[in-house]
């Protein structure tokens, strides 16, 4: 696993959080012993401009600290879709704010769901999609959208099991400022109660044949 690690990438424009998204996500990742590398690109445009943050963690040291495809990808903007797609992993993970494409939810087995914009050869990657409007539902329940990016936090670890939700709001708590810890778990609490499906992103384990275990 060493060699392989599980990678996620979050993808958006500059101001949404995605790349602290990132951070608290390796934070959390390190407090339950795991091998990480988090790294982030952004354009000199701090506001509006293209921006992602990628993890890759492992039970095991890492040797290579980049990725070329990913076990999940989060795009927080069309853009970042239009963009990140492609290096999604087969049956790979894809949560995707939904906000902006102006639809709660879509499937790929109902291609008139499937919102103007939308690139269609994702459901040829893989139909693990889950699509809902973060920064929409943000407004709306806490008259900010800069949570949404803490929504879906929330969902990705009631999805994936990726860190329990305990560590997740404990490394939320140290790194945002006091004053907005309060709304900041609030939010992950929000995006926890989002989604029931779960989705593993352990690897699968290699099939050992007879007479070479």
């Amino acid at each position: 696993m060493g060699k392989n690690p599980i990678a996620l990438r979050f993808a958006g424009i500059g101001g949404q959080g995605n790349i602290l998204m990132g951070i608290v996500l390796a934070k959390s990742l390190i407090k339950e012993g795991k091998w990480v590398v988090q790294s982030q690109s952004y354009t000199a445009q701090v506001r509006g401009g293209p921006s992602h943050c990628d993890v890759l963690y492992s039970n095991e040291w890492i040797d290579y600290p980049k990725a070329e495809e990913f076990d999940l990808l989060f795009a927080l903007h069309p853009s970042a879709v239009l963009k990140h797609y492609h290096l999604l992993k087969k049956n790979g993970i894809f949560f995707v704010d939904t906000s902006l494409f102006n639809i709660e939810k879509f499937s790929c087995s109902s291609p008139n769901t499937i919102p103007t914009g939308f690139p269609i050869e994702v459901c040829r990657i893989t139909r693990k999609i889950l699509g809902y409007p973060f920064s929409k539902k943000a407004l709306e329940e806490f008259h900010t959208d800069v949570v949404s990016n803490m929504m879906g936090l929330g969902a990705l670890v009631k999805v994936t099991d990726i860190v329990s939700l305990d560590t997740l709001k404990e490394t939320v708590a140290e790194t945002v400022k006091k004053k907005y810890v309060d709304m900041n778990l609030k939010a992950i609490d929000y995006g926890f109660r989002i989604f029931d499906k779960v989705f593993r992103l352990d690897h699968p384990k290699k099939r050992i044949i007879a007479g070479f275990e």
